[in-house]
């Protein structure tokens, strides 16, 4: 006689059901991973990209510091000017300077780019 009781009782295992399932998980967790590195290099590369690149022209800056001194001195012509005339109609010379050397390095740092752009220096 056999008796059987339910705490002794041991189910069956299906030990490839297990085995494919636990190997399901495995595949699963590994393609997050790759997921979340791809992720990870693919924020890496848009916040190298969106970081901004600021180069100094020497010659950029020996123009600015002559327009400076140049000002400097227009300045001082620009006041003795205004204590007898009043001017309504123009700007006045030293807002003109200025506008002229924000220009100035404007168009020298297009033709560095076209320069750069074409081997070419167009401007000479």
């Amino acid at each position: 006689m056999q008796v059987n009781s339910s705490t002794a009782y041991t189910p069956q295992v299906n030990t490839n059901a297990n085995i494919e399932s636990q190997n399901k998980v495995n595949r699963e967790s590994e393609q997050l991973l790759v997921r979340e590195q791809q992720q990870k290099t693919a924020e890496r590369e848009n916040q190298k990209s969106q970081q901004q690149r600021f180069d100094v022209d020497e010659q950029s800056i020996v123009f600015v510091e002559q327009e400076q001194q140049r000002l400097s001195a227009q300045n001082a012509q620009d006041q003795q000017a205004e204590q007898g005339q009043a001017q309504y109609d123009q700007p006045s010379q030293r807002n003109q300077t200025a506008v002229s050397a924000y220009r100035a390095i404007d168009n020298q740092q297009q033709q560095d780019i076209i320069a750069q752009s074409f081997g070419v220096d167009l401007y000479a």
